[in-house]
């Protein structure tokens, strides 16, 4: 249901965003980057098999030029650190209006990070470079 409804927001604007496949398991979804070299993956982090912070560390180790936005409903600040560090460039809660969607995926596919703001308060980026959780979203 919800990657329908993600799929009808984005189909509305093309060119812009061809997608150009969908996967229901992280093992699927590792076949699918491998098959179809996308530019950006949209990627729930619940997932059978492989969650997605393991289908994003593979993803970046294997096809590192493949940006991923993250796709859950945890607004724990924990979520949003761990897949930072696996390599995501933005996380995104699922309850997100159309308008997040289209501006957390543009933010993404231009190589910036973006996280919804309903957590973005509880977050912030040390010096190092490092994601420091000060309280959950």
């Amino acid at each position: 249901m919800v990657r329908r409804g993600f799929r009808l927001i984005l189909g509305q604007y093309p060119p812009e965003f061809d997608i150009v496949g969908e996967a229901g398991t992280g093992e699927d979804t590792l076949r699918m980057v491998e098959e179809l070299s996308p530019d950006l993956l949209l990627l729930d982090i619940a997932m059978p098999k492989l969650n997605g912070v393991e289908v994003t560390r593979k993803v970046c180790q294997n096809w590192p030029q493949v940006r991923i936005l993250i796709l859950s409903s945890h607004h724990d600040s924990t979520y949003v650190r761990e897949t930072l560090r696996a390599g995501a460039k933005g996380y995104l809660l699922k309850d997100a209006v159309d308008s997040e969607l289209i501006a957390a995926v543009r933010t993404v596919a231009s190589n910036q990070a973006y996280i919804s703001p309903a957590c973005r308060i509880r977050c912030c980026l040390t010096i190092n470079g490092s994601w420091e959780a000060r309280s959950t979203c």
